[in-house]
């Protein structure tokens, strides 16, 4: 019998999934633009991004399955066996900051959903490009040179976002960029026929369904004044600088999202979020407890911030803080043995 061809077949499935998430916004995407999205109440528009992710996404379970498996066994989150996102929505009726946040954090997974659907036809059409050019090392695309590759999905999706506006002259621009990369408008028609516009319009709507909802998140949460949040500005690894916005959801955790938007940043300009971002690779954002945060806050349901402060591990006291819906003030309380300082927590 013929050996199966794995790496084909890894191929085949990651196509099926891009098609999906393509197919879905052909269909739908224009419910995502911000006149149509406006017609729904909030609770609906949570719903409608919860039930898009779970149709054509449904292996984030599997990937925070993943995560959450690299932890201790007491600390892991398990989901149930019939978990789903549109369910999960129902305990955040009624919080209006904490539907906010969710309408925050979905959008901006749908919008990185699309990025990476557009990372995944860019590779592959590489990949096609270096078959062909076998023989002439010169035109052949380095597939491990991350750096090159991003600049190309991103200048391709500028291409798109160019030309839905109808900016000509950006068109050309972003054109000649992509020349000097190895692109050219025959690779660019390529994208087009697999659907990358499609899902440059998509992360655009996405992106600013999440902006918008930052916005009005803000005006809420200046009003409450109960949550710790703000602006926090992080460097990578590769010296890269990012700005984000960042909150500590009651009873679901830390929350962070990249801002772009300059007044947005402005908004927050008085609002500094001092903390340490502990949530770095959120794939869900719920009410779920691991076993040990469960037990610690029942064992000390009666002096929960006192017993916080006790524990060596910061990650492990913010995470139990948040979960147990404690507010900013008690929060800050957990730092104050080595910060010196309580109150605001922003």
């Amino acid at each position: 019998m013929k050996d199966m061809n794995f790496s084909n077949l890894d191929r085949a499935m990651r196509r099926a999934r891009t098609n999906k998430i393509v197919g879905f916004f052909t269909r739908h995407g224009d419910e995502f633009d911000l006149e149509k999205y406006d017609k729904l109440d909030d609770i609906s528009r949570l719903e409608f991004i919860a039930k898009t992710i779970e149709d054509i996404y449904p292996t984030y379970k599997a990937q925070f399955n993943k995560l959450e498996g690299r932890k201790p066994l007491d600390r892991q989150v398990r989901l149930p066996s019939d978990f789903n996102l549109p369910d999960m929505v129902e305990s955040a009726i009624g919080i209006e900051t904490t539907e906010k946040a969710l309408e925050i954090f979905y959008s901006n997974r749908l919008a990185h959903i699309c990025r990476d659907a557009q990372k995944r036809l860019v590779y592959d059409m590489i990949s096609d490009a270096n078959k062909r050019n076998e023989a002439y090392p010169s035109l052949m695309h380095n597939l491990r040179n991350k750096d090159k590759i991003n600049r190309i999905v991103l200048n391709a999706h500028r291409y798109f976002v160019a030309e839905e506006s109808g900016n000509t002259k950006g068109m050309q621009i972003i054109q000649r960029s992509l020349g000097k990369l190895g692109i050219s408008i025959d690779e660019i028609e390529t994208l087009r026929k697999s659907g990358y516009d499609v899902l440059s319009k998509a992360y655009i709507n996405c992106m600013s369904i999440k902006d918008r909802a930052i916005a009005e998140e803000i005006d809420m949460l200046k009003q409450d004044d109960t949550q710790s949040y703000g602006i926090k500005r992080t460097k990578d690894k590769d010296g890269s600088k990012n700005t984000l916005f960042v909150m500590d959801v009651p009873c679901f955790g830390q929350m962070s999202v990249h801002i772009f938007d300059s007044r947005l940043v402005s908004e927050l300009s008085d609002h500094k979020y001092r903390y340490p971002i502990y949530q770095k690779d959120n794939v869900l954002l719920m009410d779920g407890t691991s076993e040990y945060q469960e037990y610690f806050m029942y064992v000390n349901a009666n002096n929960l911030v006192e017993a916080l402060r006790g524990l060596k591990n910061r990650q492990d006291a913010h995470e139990i803080a948040v979960k147990a819906g404690l507010t900013k003030d008690e929060i800050a309380e957990l730092y104050s043995k080595n910060e010196g300082t309580k109150g605001d927590a922003r």
